[in-house]
């Protein structure tokens, strides 16, 4: 397990959220899941490829756009992206959008696991307040 990871957990452990670390191929992570008042069961990953503090947190998919709703989409990841500056929205090439967030290299460990507790937590907040315009393109 890389370093960011054991920081990131230990924080987690100590501010009392539920988390679980995992390792896949290259990559350790800590994975903590929630349900907000309106979107349901999203996990939000803090990625390590390394010993370095350049965590990539990553969402699971918020939301898919059917093909002709594509446009649609991307225009309202551009509105959300807006509105909000920590946290970025996009959908890929299959329709699918989820939230993403990168720290810098430079984030000491004395920062790095308040920093991911704070990203989760915008995260969730961001996500969910989001996810009512994005499902209202969808179904609409």
């Amino acid at each position: 397990m890389y370093h960011a990871t054991e920081v990131i957990a230990k924080t987690f452990s100590e501010k009392g959220l539920k988390y679980r670390t995992r390792e896949a191929g290259k990559l350790s992570m800590v994975e903590a899941g929630f349900d907000g008042k309106i979107v349901k069961n999203v996990i939000i990953r803090f990625l390590s490829a390394d010993n370095d503090n350049d965590v990539s947190v990553r969402s699971t998919e918020i939301a898919c756009y059917p093909e002709d709703k594509r446009e649609m989409g991307y225009k309202r990841c551009n509105v959300i992206n807006k509105k909000y500056r920590f946290l970025k929205f996009v959908m890929d090439d299959d329709g699918n959008v989820n939230a993403q967030f990168d720290f810098p290299q430079e984030t000491s460990d004395e920062c790095l696991g308040m920093m991911a507790r704070e990203i989760f937590i915008r995260s969730m907040n961001i996500i969910d307040e989001s996810y009512r315009d994005i499902m209202m393109d969808i179904l609409l």
